[in-house]
């Protein structure tokens, strides 16, 4: 069986994010509220094009797609202590960093190239040349073959030395790898395909669900959201290096448009009535954060592509906090103590900028 979903692809790639005006709780237990200021960290001047976040006990590390290298790291007093990893397609370089995942207890950054489909370990992240080693995942043609290993965006090391991955084959939502790059199983089905359309086959329905994830810095639990529907999924180590999973799954993508093109190619587009929920994540030991939106992509416009709300929840999955911001953004993370909130903002006037929130924690 086959399948074409480049363009559907294109389409969730191209839609960006989404502006939201404020938190709301739907929780029957009491829910704290909070709201927080902005100051400035980081100005345009410094940030090339920033992406991807990880506040470590150390650095802010910055991914950024589209400079010559694409790793910032900056103290928390916003000097530039270094920029890493060329751009490029030789050994030890990359192309595009998905997610920034820090392991403190080896003082590691774990960087998903995906457009190369490896994973860049940066070892001794503190040690003036840090080491660098590139890591090969495994998996086949994932439009061949419906039980193979397709590499979606997220993936990261946990304490147990399985490496766990975003999947975009019907086999399911997650493939795990030991620590040197070897498929080891699947994890966590795709939710039922009628659950959203009766016309959709089984590449169309798990090509819908565009995920967002975080691993905890000591590295013994992950969590993962997703765009399209209000799911998350957690998986934790515990002490005996079983990895459990609990997934809370609310609402499913909705309002798609169905395009069948032959009797095995289906593709699912967005609608004006699509609703999306989650643009982003941030894990500590501690706590999820999720950067929420709960809007409907007719209410999209090019000059709200942010949001100003973020959901705290514990790592049962339990929601705590809502967090109201003072200014829209469109990514954040999170300082292993919980103490600070940076975020990544832009705007026509300022270009990009770095965001500082202090919690009282």
């Amino acid at each position: 069986m086959s399948c074409s979903f480049s363009n559907y692809k294109n389409i969730i790639y191209l839609l960006g994010y989404v502006f939201f005006l404020g938190c709301s709780s739907s929780s029957s237990t009491k829910v704290e509220e909070t709201s927080l200021m902005s100051e400035v960290f980081l100005e345009d001047s410094l940030l090339h094009a920033p992406y991807g976040l990880c506040a470590t006990d150390t650095y802010l590390a910055i991914a950024n797609p589209k400079s010559d290298t694409i790793l910032d790291l900056f103290d928390y007093k916003g000097k530039l202590v270094k920029r890493m990893i060329p751009r490029g397609q030789g050994v030890n370089e990359g192309l595009f960093i998905s997610q920034i995942q820090y392991d403190r207890q080896g003082n590691r950054l774990y960087l998903p190239d995906l457009h190369k489909k490896n994973l860049l370990i940066l070892h001794d992240v503190t040690a003036e040349n840090p080491t660098i080693r590139e890591l090969k995942l495994g998996g086949v043609d994932a439009e061949a073959y419906k039980d193979s290993v397709y590499l979606n965006s997220r993936w990261g090391r946990l304490s147990d030395g399985t490496i766990l991955a975003t999947n975009g084959s019907p086999a399911g939502m997650f493939a795990a790898f030991s620590s040197e790059g070897k498929f080891l199983r699947f994890y966590e089905p795709f939710p039922d395909k009628h659950l959203v359309s009766d016309q959709l086959n089984d590449w169309a329905n798990s090509l819908m669900y565009t995920p967002l994830g975080s691993f905890s810095p000591e590295a013994d639990k992950a969590v993962f959201v997703y765009a399209e529907a209000d799911i998350m999924t957690i998986f934790k180590v515990d002490g005996k290096d079983r990895l459990k999973v609990k997934s809370v799954r609310k609402s499913y993508p909705d309002h798609m448009f169905v395009l069948q093109h032959t009797p095995t190619v289906v593709q699912a587009a967005i609608t004006d009535d699509t609703h999306y929920y989650s643009q982003g994540v941030a894990a500590t030991d501690k706590y999820i954060y999720v950067l929420w939106l709960d809007i409907i992509y007719k209410e999209v416009s090019e000059n709200h592509d942010q949001t100003v709300c973020i959901k705290v929840f514990d790592w049962d999955g339990n929601l705590l906090e809502n967090i109201t911001l003072d200014t829209p953004v469109k990514n954040i993370t999170v300082t292993p103590d919980d103490k600070v909130i940076y975020a990544l903002s832009e705007n026509g006037e300022s270009g990009y900028q770095i965001l500082k929130f202090k919690r009282n924690r």
